[in-house]
């Protein structure tokens, strides 16, 4: 390997020796016989041009660091060399620049109408299609209006009537639309041994299981929805920050008070009481439902 190294800065230095007589040769053959030249030049080209791209391909893999450093002192240079063009040549681009105005003004003063043409069309567009779609709702919001008050007698009920109205509509739709995981687990045991049930029943609460020819309503209140009293105070914010615990127990009461009313017997259970085990949950049930 030291052989090899000597030979090669011995091959170096002799070049740099005679750098000048390869030169005179260089150009002597290509004053007599350039197209031969050139034909060696293409051919010692093509058999090196896959050499050269894998040493630089290589050397890149080899050394990523390096290269990011040679990118950053390149930009650092072009930026103080930009700099310095800049103070001692201040003078010149501002002559350049007024001169290219000055020859150009008719293109400047078309570019712009023609960019602030564009501009205006742009807003008057979007105002347009504002006030075509407010106006639309108008529109729609009227008919609805004539809708409910002409055709469904809207006119001669009072306020109270359309409470209650609104509220009967209200208990067909159900929500939540998906049963939770803790309603799942008592349905599936109450299939298991036999019992035939309804799911949501259209009244005040929409029970999640209900069995309406004894009139047992069941809820499975959730502990984070509900607010259970072992995890959460009555001040605590509960059901993602929309009322406290408080508020929602008072709710809650209020529809097992309606319901008592009405001749039902409403049974209520918390999410953990379901999860340690929904056998217990539905032996109670069963025992219950024996009585009645």
């Amino acid at each position: 390997m030291a052989d090899y190294e000597q030979n090669k800065n011995h091959k170096k230095e002799y070049y740099k020796r005679n750098r000048d007589k390869y030169r005179k040769k260089a150009h002597e053959s290509y004053i007599k016989n350039p197209e031969k030249v050139k034909k060696r030049v293409k051919e010692w080209y093509l058999k090196n041009k896959n050499r050269s791209n894998m040493r630089v391909r290589k050397w890149k893999e080899e050394h990523p660091d390096r290269i990011k450093e040679y990118a950053r002192k390149s930009r650092m240079k072009n930026k103080i060399y930009f700099k310095l063009y800049k103070k001692k040549n201040d003078e010149k681009i501002n002559k350049y620049q007024k001169e290219w105005r000055l020859r150009n003004t008719n293109k400047i003063q078309e570019y712009k109408k023609i960019y602030y043409r564009d501009k205006n069309m742009q807003e008057k567009r979007k105002m347009h299609q504002r006030k075509y779609y407010f106006d639309n709702k108008k529109i729609i919001s009227i008919k609805k209006q004539k809708y409910y008050y002409k055709i469904k007698g809207y006119e001669k009920r009072t306020p109270e009537e359309l409470r209650e109205y609104r509220r009967e509509k209200r208990l067909n739709q159900i929500f939540p639309v998906k049963d939770t995981i803790i309603e799942k687990l008592l349905q599936e045991e109450l299939t298991k041994r036999g019992y035939i049930y309804m799911k949501h029943y259209p009244i005040r609460g929409q029970p999640d299981i209900a069995f309406p020819e004894k009139k047992i309503a069941i809820f499975a209140d959730g502990d984070y929805i509900h607010g259970n009293p072992n995890k959460y105070k009555a001040t605590d914010m509960i059901c993602m920050n929309e009322c406290t615990a408080g508020e929602k127990w008072n709710k809650d009461r209020n529809i097992t008070d309606n319901l008592q009313k009405q001749g039902w017997l409403v049974l209520r259970y918390w999410e953990t009481e379901i999860h340690i085990s929904p056998k217990n949950v539905v032996d109670e049930i069963e025992d219950v439902f024996m009585v009645k």
